[in-house]
């Protein structure tokens, strides 16, 4: 190690499925997360689960973990970074899929950028991007709205910004829900949206059971699907 030299940040993509072997992955990602023992995630039991199935044979006593996560973000910020200062490498994770996107991993990027810290996104496995080119919708303008609000009546609100932007400015509209509320989004969705706007469910996506689903709503009313408890990511265009 150089002295005065900054460790490097390294964005990791993690699986977006359970049953997700190591050929969802680009070897590149394995061999950088390879000498790294800093290592940042939402949970402990999700970045120990991804090190021991890209890494088996590495020791898991030896790993630093930090969490960063909606209850811990903020003043313990420059706790995460004080490796990096001091010359050792992090590598970032979120708990499904790339890192920094509707989590609060960004947070660490921008600190890093203001400290002069490199950082190094790695490409990987993103339920956006698949959803977004497996849909037929316009992918030149695109919005990805994260997770919609809880408030029943403010996400209804929501929808409606969501069904106006793909139908008059013609931007492919792209939206999650926890799992377990899947169902009564899609409920909300059929009941709220124009029967000939078109909706996309990219559903378990790279897993054995994974489809993308594109039709109107108008179909959508006819359609039997049970999306409980099940990784969906939506779209509404035209």
């Amino acid at each position: 190690m150089e002295p005065n030299k900054k460790g490097i940040l390294y964005l990791l993509p993690n699986f977006l499925d359970d049953a997700n072997t190591l050929e969802y992955l680009q070897p590149r990602v394995i061999k950088i997360a390879e000498p790294i023992n800093h290592f940042i995630g939402e949970t402990e039991k999700n970045v120990r689960a991804f090190i021991k199935k890209i890494l088996p044979n590495k020791t898991q006593a030896e790993l630093k973990i930090e969490l960063l996560n909606e209850h811990n973000a903020g003043d313990n910020l420059k706790k995460l970074i004080a490796p990096l200062m001091q010359g050792q490498d992090i590598g970032l994770l979120s708990d499904a899929g790339m890192p920094c996107i509707a989590d609060p991993g960004y947070q660490v990027v921008r600190l890093c950028h203001d400290n002069g810290i490199t950082v190094v996104p790695l490409a990987g496995p993103s339920s956006i991007l698949l959803t977004l080119v497996g849909s037929g919708f316009i992918g030149q303008q695109f919005t990805f709205h994260g997770y919609l609000p809880y408030d029943k009546t403010e996400r209804k609100k929501k929808i409606k910004q969501i069904e106006i932007e793909a139908s008059v400015r013609n931007y492919t509209q792209l939206f999650m829900e926890t799992p377990y509320r899947n169902n009564q989004l899609l409920k909300e969705l059929l009941e709220t949206c124009d029967p000939r706007m078109l909706l996309t469910a990219g559903i378990a996506l790279t897993s054995p059971k994974e489809r993308i689903i594109t039709q109107s709503i108008a179909k959508w009313k006819k359609a039997t699907i049970d999306l409980h408890k099940i990784p969906v990511m939506f779209a509404i265009g035209k």
